[in-house]
């Protein structure tokens, strides 16, 4: 089974993976990722919006897979990138085997304008993403104008072309923000009717200067046969969004502005978030909309209204850390980093390192993994990370530190998992009552869940509260919870 590498100091950070991606946690989401855009290119559509969406919890790694697919993309011809889409299948044909690099030959031969990644929390009501967009492509073709001031001469026609593009552009937006104002005369009102379809076809003539002003690149100049127009087709400016809803009050409308004004066929849009939140934004949005009509199923529509935007073929989703806990897991250290420190497992690393660190044990069930362990990739790095900084245990006394860190740990982090009522639970269990208290306690909340057709005699007399006032052994708690996993292994 092929191993997972961790990197101490890259707990909070995203990750952009530039090598190796066959042995990445993420390569099956890479390799969807390849192919879906494979059909952005090679069948580009004109009025739906091509839109990539990583989709996963808070810390599963969206962020971090986006970006090195945009990293990839934008490097399509690296060593690296072609390595694995070379050795990566996707299926037999005839005992042949096609490769990743054979059924994304369009993509490979494709050109990519790449915007800085727009981050939705700098969004309100007066600087939506169009403008954001708007501005990181002129910004970069001011950038350029600066660092190749003859362009004004040598292509003065184009630079004028697409500077007006830009005016035009601006103008709507513009427009549409005096829309919402009172404060205009009747011409200015009647220019704000048509400026929502005036700026889907300027964005999509920006588009098109914007693609064709770069300079071919070398690739494209040693092709003599290259038709210009087929070359053209070739390009895409890909904007990247990352945590889409989390911006609650400006969601809905970001994801109106996209379906609306960036569909040009020559657009492909990345984006990160976490579906059912942004059904909840969506829905909420809908219900101040229809109120006080309460009759219509708000959260249905959104659900709709999502799968239209953004179809489940065109969702990428992330894994969970409980699908990774049986891989070996390499810890590579600042000081040593040439020398990573080995483990079976993922599940089995956690486990060992709280032991060695601080003395609390806990164990993985037999093909199970131990709730200690994490289901959500930060918040491993997190655990991981943490336990790797902790001096080496000496003893009780001398490494109480560590005690205490893992303790903050558990109470602070770990623990909000839980529903309230088994946070309570865990409160009590471990709040320094005496050994006696502890199994009286874990009994009268386990005998809840025992199944009517698994009592017997042992247990009615191990549960009866009469007896809570005599001693429950550690051993009467083992037993109760063999037959609870006795009873979900074969529900199961």
């Amino acid at each position: 089974m092929e191993s997972i590498k961790f990197y101490q100091g890259q707990e909070d950070i995203v990750v952009v993976e530039k090598a190796n991606y066959g042995q990445s946690i993420f390569r099956e989401q890479y390799t969807r990722a390849l192919l879906q855009l494979e059909k952005f290119v090679a069948s580009p559509k004109k009025d739906v919006p091509s839109i990539l969406a990583f989709c996963g919890d808070r810390g599963e790694g969206k962020s971090s897979c986006m970006e090195t697919v945009r990293e990839m993309i934008s490097n399509i011809k690296a060593p690296a990138v072609q390595s694995f889409m070379n050795a990566t299948v996707i299926e037999h044909d005839n005992d042949n085997e096609i490769s990743l690099l054979n059924r994304c030959q369009t993509l490979n031969n494709c050109t990519f304008e790449l915007l800085k990644t727009v981050d939705p929390a700098f969004f309100d009501e007066r600087h939506n993403v169009l403008e954001l967009v708007l501005g990181e492509m002129f910004s970069g073709f001011k950038q350029y104008i600066k660092e190749h001031p003859e362009v004004k001469r040598t292509r003065k026609s184009d630079y004028e072309k697409l500077e007006g593009c830009f005016h035009d552009a601006k103008w709507c937006l513009t427009q549409m923000e005096r829309g919402l104002r009172s404060n205009y005369d009747p011409i200015e009102e009647l220019d704000s009717l048509s400026v929502g379809a005036q700026l889907r076809d300027k964005m999509g003539a920006l588009l098109k200067e914007y693609l064709g002003f770069w300079p071919v690149t070398e690739g494209q100049q040693n092709n003599e046969q290259a038709n210009p127009q087929e070359e053209e087709a070739k390009r895409f400016l890909v904007i990247s969004i990352d945590d889409l809803d989390l911006n609650v009050s400006e969601a809905y409308k970001m994801a109106e502005q996209l379906r609306k004004y960036l569909v040009d066929e020559r657009c492909i849009l990345l984006i990160s978030l976490k579906v059912d939140q942004l059904i909840e934004v969506i829905a909420n949005y809908l219900d101040k909309q229809t109120a006080p009509d309460k009759s219509m199923d708000t959260p249905e529509m959104a659900a709709k209204y999502l799968t239209k935007l953004i179809p489940m073929e065109n969702r990428i989703i992330m894994p969970k850390v409980y699908d990774l806990c049986d891989n070996h897991l390499q810890i590579y250290r600042k000081d040593d980093p040439e020398h990573p420190t080995d483990y079976n497992s993922v599940k089995e690393a956690v486990v060992q390192l709280i032991y060695i660190k601080t003395r609390f044990l806990y164990y993985n069930s037999k093909g199970g993994v131990s709730m200690i362990v994490p289901n959500n990739l930060r918040s491993l790095r997190h655990l991981i990370g943490m336990l790797v900084d902790m001096p080496a245990f000496e003893g009780n006394d001398s490494s109480m530190a560590n005690k205490h860190a893992f303790k903050a740990y558990f109470y602070q982090t770990w623990v909000h998992q839980l529903n309230k009522k088994n946070q309570l639970f865990v409160q009590r269990l471990t709040s320094g009552s005496e050994a006696n208290d502890v199994n009286k306690l874990t009994v009268s909340t386990l005998a809840e869940f025992i199944p009517a057709d698994r009592e017997n005699e042992l247990i009615a007399d191990i549960v009866k509260k009469s007896n809570y006032s005599y001693n429950i052994s550690i051993g009467d708690v083992f037993y109760l919870i063999n037959i609870l996993s006795a009873a979900i292994w074969m529900k199961n």
